[in-house]
């Protein structure tokens, strides 16, 4: 009992680490007491729970044979919506509460996800198994994700942009002086401006402070008397400086701007295009704008995942009990009398000795070939199963981890 405490710690923090646990669901032949016997075979390896699966209407084999080729690819569909729903809506929640755990942000209604699918109960009110075909159940199931990731795509989409927007704001607000926004730096006090006159912003490197002011003046040609000089003596002011530039003003005359430009260029002066904002038009405006758009639209995306994982979460749990009541169904025909389990290993689905174990109690199921899962699937495509590994019994796993996002 100690060491499969300790097991289960190690499983604790593997879980804590990567989301969310991986479960095996199967199914076998109904006898007496078949759950027990399960239960007694996996007791070293895993933990057990009942999967209670009602009487399905599941139409001809023909049918079945046609949905099992195309379940496994909707069920992909379904599960890659709902993981990157459920992704999403983590990453948004843990921005503000950085310690909490995927278990405490990803529910189903009121329930954890890996208690909803270890407690699964059919919802018969949304899906009406006594008046739908397996059929009609997993298309509607489809359908509503599919909507489901029509919308997720385009609001996500929204708030991406305005997230890549503040990035982009935050870059030019913090990069050199050479491409950064100038105006968080630049006040209407340091610019001359007058029909004659116009302030320029020019960007030095650091080691050229000295020469600036030793040479801007003459940068240009003056003229003689009575003639202005093109560039007003001792304008020049620095306004700011980072690691590698200074940033500098000059007032010249209008006339010459493009002139001065060109000469201060040979120089590796760089004179920076720029135009005062209005008020409520500055970089930092725009910034605390974006922001407070960017939290309106979190807020808007975190409740509608919410709502939506919990959907969308119900949905794949129950396309993959459709697919697993299909296999069975298929693998060991009708009456459709099954015993199934939803299986917690400690080790993982693919841990030998869980494997072993049930293989072994199975083992009058199938051929020795599939006590270890390695038999070639194209020996079983007329059965209709489709799994990669085939055992002697139906098995299919359950990944929950959503730090991927989606497979």
């Amino acid at each position: 009992e100690r060491e499969r405490e300790k097991e289960r710690e190690r499983e604790r923090r593997r879980d804590k680490m990567s989301g969310l646990p991986n479960f095996v669901m199967v199914s076998v032949p109904k006898a007496s007491h078949e759950f027990e016997k399960i239960s007694r075979a996996v007791g070293d390896h895993a933990r057990t729970h009942k999967l209670v699966i009602p009487a399905l209407r599941c139409g001809t084999l023909d049918d079945l044979m046609a949905m099992s080729d195309e379940l496994e690819k909707m069920e992909d569909m379904v599960e890659s919506t709902c993981k990157k729903i459920g992704s999403i809506l983590f990453r948004l929640v843990e921005e503000q509460q950085h310690n909490i755990s995927w278990r405490q942000v990803l529910m189903v209604g009121n329930a954890l996800v890996d208690d909803f699918v270890k407690e699964f109960s059919w919802d018969e009110a949304k899906y009406a198994y006594k008046k739908q075909s397996c059929k009609d159940l997993v298309s509607s199931i489809t359908k509503d994700c599919a909507e489901f990731e029509e919308i997720f795509r385009k609001q996500f989409a929204q708030f991406n942009d305005v997230e890549q927007s503040i990035q982009s704001l935050q870059k030019r607000q913090g990069g050199s002086l050479m491409l950064r926004d100038l105006s968080s730096l630049v006040k209407p006090e340091d610019l001359v401006t007058s029909e004659y006159l116009s302030t320029l912003l020019v960007v030095i490197p650091k080691y050229s402070e000295k020469d600036w002011f030793e040479q801007y003046e003459t940068i240009m040609p003056t003229p003689q008397p009575p003639q202005p000089p093109p560039i007003v003596p001792r304008s020049s002011r620095k306004l700011a400086e980072d690691n590698e530039f200074c940033l500098m003003t000059v007032v010249v005359l209008r006339l010459v701007e493009n002139e001065f430009k060109q000469a201060s260029r040979q120089l590796r002066f760089v004179v920076r295009d720029f135009e005062l904002a209005k008020d409520g038009e500055g970089a930092e405006v725009n910034l605390r704008n974006l922001k407070r758009e960017r939290e309106d639209l979190r807020s808007d995306l975190i409740v509608w995942c919410r709502s939506t994982f919990s959907d969308a979460f119900s949905g794949w749990i129950h396309l993959r009990v459709i697919r697993l009541f299909v296999e069975a169904v298929l693998r060991y025909g009708l009456p459709a009398e099954f015993c199934n389990a939803v299986l917690l290993p400690n080790k993982g689905p693919e841990d030998k000795g869980f494997r072993n174990a049930l293989g072994g109690l199975y083992k009058n199921l199938g051929t020795d070939a599939m006590q270890g899962g390695d038999m070639d699937q194209t020996d079983f495509i007329a059965a209709g199963v489709s799994d990669a590994k085939l055992y002697p019994y139906v098995s299919l796993t359950l990944d929950l981890d959503m730090s991927r996002g989606a497979k």
